[in-house]
């Protein structure tokens, strides 16, 4: 009785996990996920100068079909500007970046684009200042005057 017991689990086990396992693997491979990639810069709020937003943090986020956004993932760019974003489901999406650098905090934003079919978007994505942390040592240096810092 026990050996039947035994060989009447195994065959549910076969019967029932396998096929669900094997059903998965397969919607898997039909519905390959996409990737995103690119580059985060900013523009110097003190030079003007563009430079590579080392450290900055990118969100993807999906623009779902009734406008709505939902912020999905973030990553951090790398010492180059460079981001990866893998595992990205179907649809339209955008990049938003936030720098603090200093006493300016820069923000911006991708133009939107979709992913499809295990597609690999590429997109860049440009800051400016959008808020200066405003310090009397931050007027002076802006205006020229370094010995009006605090301690001078």
């Amino acid at each position: 009785m026990e050996k039947h017991l035994q060989m009447t689990q195994r065959t549910r086990i076969h019967t029932y996990l396998l096929p669900c396992i094997a059903c998965c693997i397969l919607l898997a491979a039909c519905n390959p996920k996409g990737e995103i990639s690119g580059t985060a810069t900013y523009t110097d709020y003190y030079d003007g100068c563009t430079y590579p937003a080392a450290g900055a943090t990118l969100h993807k986020v999906s623009i779902l079909p009734n406008g709505t956004e939902r912020n999905v993932s973030s990553v951090m760019a790398g010492s180059d500007g460079t981001f990866h974003f893998e595992y990205v489901e179907n649809g339209d999406w955008y990049i938003r970046a936030t720098l603090n650098k200093e006493d300016v905090i820069y923000e911006g934003r991708s133009e939107s684009f979709s992913v499809d079919k295990g597609s690999h978007a590429r997109t860049s994505c440009h800051m400016t200042q959008s808020k200066l942390v405003y310090s009397a040592a931050t007027a002076n240096l802006k205006s020229g005057d370094a010995s009006k810092t605090a301690g001078n």
